[in-house]
């Protein structure tokens, strides 16, 4: 069924303003509007309903890039029944280089899509530093078991060029501060199947950790 849901007041007419979210041609929206003017409150309402009318069904991912006003919101998160993820006190149970089999092609694949990733998100990155994190992220491969994490990308790279660079910079608090799982740690096996308010707020390479997520979700 359409899950239609009122959004408003048509303000030159008083009639009520509904959206139908889950109809093929229309699965995006924009909420525009200047600082204060209420959009990460309209954002929660609408997410509330969204979860309310599909019976719960309908998941959610948001990603809280500000002050964590909505990961510390409580009466938001037991309305939607979601499940907050602090990636600054526990890793995110993610590891973006599971979940692939044996084969050259299967490893160069996601290397390549996780070196694209990296270069989009980090300007500073250079084609030498490109090369490097696609090499370290296949050699990691071979060597670590069941697969490998970002401490062994970490260490494939050192062999690589043990000199810092703006490549170390960006994955050193993917490591020392722990964002993503190690090999040995739980992972989620889907990620679409729950509802999930990411705080990331508080950390750093925001974006990055974002994209990574997206990826995984996609």
């Amino acid at each position: 069924p359409v899950l239609r849901m009122r959004i408003g007041t048509d303000k030159a007419t008083q009639q009520p303003v509904h959206f139908d979210w889950n109809v093929a041609n229309n699965p995006h929206v924009a909420l525009m509007g200047g600082s204060g003017a209420g959009k990460t409150y309209f954002l929660k309402h609408l997410l509330r309903e969204l979860r309310r009318e599909s019976g719960y069904e309908t998941h959610f991912v948001i990603f809280d890039y500000k002050d964590g006003d909505i990961a510390n919101d409580a009466d938001f998160v037991l309305d939607t029944q979601a499940e907050v993820l602090r990636v600054s006190s526990k890793p995110l149970p993610l590891n973006p280089f599971a979940g692939v089999g044996a084969s050259d092609r299967e490893q160069r694949s996601v290397a390549e899509r996780l070196v694209q990733i990296v270069r989009d998100v980090e300007a500073n990155i250079g084609k030498v530093q490109e090369n490097n994190l696609y090499q370290a992220i296949l050699s990691a491969y071979q060597t670590a078991s069941p697969y490998p994490d970002f401490r062994d990308i970490r260490a494939e790279l050192d062999l690589l060029s043990p000199r810092p660079d703006s490549l170390t910079s960006v994955l050193r608090p993917l490591v020392d501060q722990h964002y993503f799982a190690f090999s040995n740690e739980p992972i989620y096996q889907q990620w679409t199947n729950k509802t999930l308010v990411v705080d990331i707020h508080d950390i750093e390479r925001k974006d990055l950790v974002c994209f990574f997520v997206l990826r995984q979700i996609f």
